[in-house]
């Protein structure tokens, strides 16, 4: 008592004892004497809790649970961020089997600086899911809400990451004991103030960083199918053998001519089925994070980037082999169900489109110029709960490809980041941007079909899905720099958009050719049926408006200056008739058609069995259609009316302008008055309809005349002037 009492007198200004030094010797080795004492006493009660709580576990559990009673009605709070911080997830672990088994999640928020050294830390990838947020973990000894997905994910990340070699990363066993109770994860619902409009749009600008430096990747595509492990252990074969092409070959005949492969063959579309590869984010998120080594968690079943990989090459690389085996009696029957019949090819796509984007973008390959439309292509059928997220989840991509290819840094100056602004507002500025960085206008191909959330003409809606039409000739490998004639049209002439937008982003104003007006429009393609035995292929036939139609086409293409001959006029007509709303020939069925045993390979001169007919040139095609046509009038020939059947859309229309040239456009909404113009820095020609003195776009559209540069021909000769056009 007298010690503390002496220190007490110490302490106290006032008295200033006489203290000889060998009192002080003593003092000092008792106070050291009683750290050692304190200190044994901690390490002892430390290692009697912990012997505590490792024999009897209910104590973790009742104080969890107090903490989640008590904090039912006391919500997290986030603190602000300071710039270039954010915020890490410590996920708390279990320590024992029944903390392991427990619904309840803790752990604790912490900042950290991005431009400090970051500790090492997983990102997760998963689909938030529509389910309503009715679950939440435990932050601080608060409650924080979080969706069902999430919170499936998080207990099987947590159950799994003792006890799984797959699941725990090398650098985290070799942490200090105090550090692997935890599990760093970066996961954008709960590091981010989803409610704080502000932090979003800040955070969203940082998200390249925060994937690039990740540890690792972790995907969570949500719990299980019953199914699950079949999927698992096929995609684990596969990864086992692509190394060896001889096995692998062997391997997969040899699974495909098991009895049990189609119910694998279902369990692999299940897992394909995720919410995971529909999302918009994952792509970027993917590309930045995987780093060939990202860790898929399907339910239990933890499966390598590498498997992944493997199951994409499978599918493209056995497209023969597969097609042969879905139509065996066995299977058809199954996966040709409504459920799987047409959903199975897309499922199969989703994945390949990731995969692909990965590995262009990781390869350096090459595009001409800003990538920006390239990714937004890609990403316009995926899904976002945010709108603003088809624009925001590319931007990481763009910075990540400008490293990559060591160009100039493009910078989103004229984008709109903000989600407090409208999404109509954000993809206007889509379209600003690129003008401003890229001097084009393909953009404008994009503008179909638009919901509630755009009105204007010449900004295309990003959240509707729409078959990317002749935008698809221009973001394709068109654009790759290696190829000297990358193909694709090019009616202005690869020229320099002349193009501004109003202050308040409701014009677009751009310099242009008004090049024709629409004169006449087909009805509807409509069919009839010639006879009552409707199991002949003769007796399918089209409609009579629809023939005396394509008929008037035909007599005004023969009587045109521009057509040189009967067969330039027949190219410039089947040429319109087949061309698809990517800008492609649709030829299968034309050559399906035409291969049929009335008129065989040797009527244009190819032999049977020439694998190399459906990669034949527009003029080869067109060429052998001629020569059929030759032998039987254009228009009862059975084959080709089948074909066309096929191939021209109910709501696609012809049409004929004042030039005597016609075009296909492949929407309904066309009508008489309507413009075909040349719009500078714009691949294809655009519909324009006049309002008043101004202009509502319609979209890209086919005119047989113009789609190489032809109109650009005439303006140099001075057949025709430049105009501007104000789009609203």
């Amino acid at each position: 008592m007298s010690l503390f009492l002496g220190f007490g007198l110490l302490s106290q200004s006032r008295v200033r004892p006489v203290v000889t030094s060998s009192l002080v010797t003593r003092l000092i080795g008792l106070v050291s004497a009683l750290q050692c004492v304190f200190s044994l006493i901690s390490d002892i009660v430390l290692f009697t809790t912990l012997l505590v709580m490792a024999s009897s576990p209910v104590s973790e559990e009742t104080s969890i649970s107090s903490v989640s009673n008590s904090s039912g009605s006391k919500p997290y709070r986030y603190r602000p961020l300071r710039p270039g911080e954010i915020r890490l997830l410590k996920l708390r672990l279990p320590i024992s089997q029944k903390s392991r088994d427990s619904d309840i999640l803790s752990g604790e928020i912490v900042h950290v600086s991005l431009y400090n050294v970051l500790p090492k830390y997983e990102a997760l990838s998963y689909a938030w899911g529509t389910e309503e947020t009715n679950e939440s973990m435990i932050i601080g000894g608060k409650s924080l809400p979080i969706k069902p997905s999430l919170a499936a994910g998080l207990r099987q990340l947590r159950r799994d990451f003792a006890s799984s070699e797959i699941s725990q990363p090398r650098w985290q066993r070799h942490l200090p004991q105090r550090m692997k109770n935890f599990r760093r994860i970066w996961i954008d619902a709960i590091c981010i103030n989803q409610a704080d409009f502000d932090e979003r749009s800040c955070q969203v600008q940082l998200m390249r960083v925060i994937y690039r430096r990740c540890a690792r990747l972790v995907i969570w595509l949500g719990s299980a199918c019953e199914d699950g492990q079949l999927a698992a252990k096929f995609i684990w074969g596969l990864a086992q053998l692509k190394d060896d092409e001889d096995a692998l070959k062997r391997w997969v005949i040899e699974t495909l001519a098991s009895m049990s492969f189609t119910e694998t063959y279902l369990s692999i579309l299940r897992l394909l089925r995720s919410s995971w590869f529909q999302r918009a984010w994952i792509f970027q998120e993917y590309v930045l994070g995987a780093k060939e080594r990202a860790l898929f968690q399907y339910g239990e079943h933890q499966i390598s980037q590498d498997s992944m990989v493997a199951l994409c090459e499978f599918f493209g690389g056995n497209i023969p082999i597969l097609d042969a085996w879905r139509k065996k009696p066995g299977v058809a029957g199954i996966i040709g169900s409504p459920e799987w019949a047409l959903p199975q090819h897309q499922l199969i796509i989703h994945w390949y489109q990731i995969q692909h984007l990965y590995a262009f973008t990781s390869t350096n390959f090459p595009l001409l110029g800003f990538p920006f439309l390239y990714y937004l292509s890609c990403l316009r059928r995926a899904a976002s709960t945010d709108p603003r997220d088809k624009v925001y989840a590319t931007l990481g991509m763009i910075v990540l490809y400008d490293d990559l290819m060591k160009t100039p840094s493009h910078r989103t100056s004229e984008l709109i980041i903000d989600y407090k602004a409208t999404v109509q507002d954000v993809y206007s500025s889509v379209v600003k941007e690129l003008i401003f960085k890229s001097k084009r206008l393909n953009v404008l191909l994009a503008c179909a079909e638009r919901g509630h959330l755009v009105h204007r003409s010449w900004t295309p809606d990003w959240h509707e899905y729409v078959p990317g039409g002749f935008l698809k000739t221009v973001c394709g490998h068109y654009d790759n720099v290696y190829f000297e004639d990358p193909g694709g049209f090019r009616s202005s002439a690869q020229t320099d958009c002349i193009a501004s937008v109003s202050a308040d982003l409701s014009l677009l104003i751009v310099r242009g050719l008004h090049w024709a007006t629409v004169q006449t429009v087909s009805p509807s393609i409509m069919f009839s049926f010639r006879d009552t035995n409707l199991s002949k292929e003769s007796n399918v036939a089209l409609a009579d408006p629809f023939l005396q139609f394509c008929q008037s086409c035909w007599t005004i293409l023969k009587s045109t200056s521009t057509s040189g001959s009967d067969f330039d006029a027949f190219k410039a007509l089947w040429q319109t008739l087949l061309v698809d709303n990517a800008g492609d020939l649709e030829t299968l069925r034309i050559m399906a058609s035409l291969d049929g045993p009335t008129h065989s390979h040797a009527l244009a001169g190819v032999s049977d069995g020439n694998d190399d007919m459906t990669s034949m040139s527009f003029d080869s095609i067109l060429e052998r259609l001629w020569v059929v046509c030759q032998v039987t009038t254009t228009w009862s020939h059975p084959a080709l009316l089948a074909a066309l059947q096929g191939e021209i859309g109910i709501k696609e229309r012809i049409f004929t302008t004042e030039r005597g040239c016609i075009g296909k456009f492949c929407r309904e909404d066309i009508q008489v008055g309507d413009v075909v113009s040349v719009i500078l820095g714009c691949n294809a020609p655009i519909l324009l309809r006049p309002v008043g003195t101004q202009f509502k776009l319609l979209g890209g559209v086919y005119a047989e005349d113009i789609m190489f540069g032809e109109a650009m021909e005439a303006l140099e000769r001075g057949e025709i002037e430049l105009r501007d056009f104000e789009l609203i």
